[in-house]
């Protein structure tokens, strides 16, 4: 696999835009024998979250799904955590 590195890649981890095949199984005709594959791009799932970091401030940042479950599960992964709004904040 190719690694490409995008505007679109999360902040924690890296994560960016892969290439790789897009595998078509058909089974008649000329292709009997051997699937084409045409090259395609794999795009993360990016999201934009506000996230609390070790100094108690809110900051904006580009996560991949998999990090968001990580600080989700594990608070204060990578010194992230996600704020909790029905409580004031600890900075006042």
């Amino acid at each position: 696999m190719i690694y490409y590195h995008s505007m679109a890649s999360c902040t924690i981890c890296g994560k960016g835009k892969m290439a790789g095949r897009n595998i078509r199984h058909k089974h008649s005709g000329l292709w009997e024998r051997k699937a084409p594959a045409t090259p395609r791009v794999f795009m993360p799932n990016i999201q934009k979250r506000s996230l609390r970091n070790a100094q108690g401030k809110l900051v904006a940042i580009k996560l991949c799904t998999k990090c968001i479950k990580r600080i989700r599960n594990f608070p204060g992964w990578k010194g992230y955590s996600i704020p909790s709004y029905n409580q004031p904040s600890q900075t006042a």
